[in-house]
């Protein structure tokens, strides 16, 4: 989203809500950037990879506090723009049998998912590892 706009009944549209207004909680980030990578080696058994991925701020904000009724007491959810970055690694022991292992979040990077309406931390770093076996 590069250009968010509302427009009111009574005035001109403009790239902002007024205080009062739960809608500017509702638009996602003005962009997100992602970028993955990876490498087959070993005759193709073994794979290994990353991913970057930068969420910027919200495409739009609210008005000035104009301190009138209950407008006064919706405020506007922050997140501000974060990166993470994620490796990856997964071999293919056999036809039959392949290994994963996974960080997320490796820099443990706080952060807060900007489409939830409540003020949550995403994850952590996370550690994950699985085998698959097919018969």
């Amino acid at each position: 989203y590069t250009n968010v706009e509302f427009c009111p009944k009574d005035t001109g549209c403009a790239n902002e809500t007024v205080y009062s207004d739960f809608a500017t909680n509702q638009v996602p980030p003005e962009y997100t950037i992602g970028l993955s990578l990876s490498q087959k080696l070993l005759e193709d058994r073994l794979t290994l990879g990353g991913r970057v991925t930068h969420v910027g701020p919200r495409a739009a904000g609210h008005t000035n506090i104009d301190g009138q009724g209950a407008g006064q007491f919706i405020s506007l959810i922050k997140w501000d723009p974060y990166t993470l970055v994620d490796v990856f690694a997964e071999y293919k022991f056999t036809d039959n049998l392949t290994g994963t292992f996974r960080i997320e979040n490796l820099t443990d990077a706080f952060y807060v998912d900007p489409i939830s309406l409540m003020q949550r931390p995403g994850p952590g770093r996370t550690f994950y590892a699985s085998m698959t076996a097919k018969f």
